[in-house]
């Protein structure tokens, strides 16, 4: 009787899908596309939250995963999203200084990830217990994804 391959066990899984697409002006855009699953080591539930980013530098919460346990993260810029009316000029210029800024202290210094109005940003923390969040004109809305290792 020939050997069976054993059922791999249930584990809970993440799954990537994204397409980027860059266009030269007059030219057929091009793109990469990338896809990727990964099982996860727990069952634990993700967390989100809907959050505030001010000027000033704030540690991003990790709830009730610990911070060396996240597995990936995901912060979405939510300015400018769900308009009922179309922005004038003012408005629009004001949104977009809404720039959240991402860092691993609270100066800010070493280097800092940006994530514009509108767009989200994805990584995978060593530690999130290190990071830290701010706005770099007033207060911005952003929602908060943390995915289990």
């Amino acid at each position: 009787m020939a050997d069976e391959p054993k059922p791999r066990p249930r584990a809970d899984t993440l799954t990537v899908v994204e397409v980027v697409y860059h266009q030269q002006f007059g030219e057929q855009p091009t793109s990469i596309e990338h896809r990727f699953d990964r099982q996860l080591a727990t069952s634990e539930q993700p967390y989100q939250r809907r959050l505030r980013a001010s000027e000033e530098w704030l540690p991003l919460p990790t709830g009730w995963l610990p911070a060396s346990a996240v597995g990936m993260m995901v912060i979405s810029n939510d300015e400018g999203r769900g308009l009922a009316l179309q922005p004038s000029s003012e408005e629009k210029e004001e949104i977009a200084g809404k720039i959240l800024e991402v860092s691993y202290n609270s100066a800010g210094d070493g280097g800092k990830w940006l994530i514009h109005p509108g767009e989200t940003m994805r990584g995978y923390p060593d530690d999130a217990g290190g990071l830290y969040i701010r706005c770099r004109r007033d207060t911005a809305r952003f929602t908060l994804y943390l995915y289990p290792a």
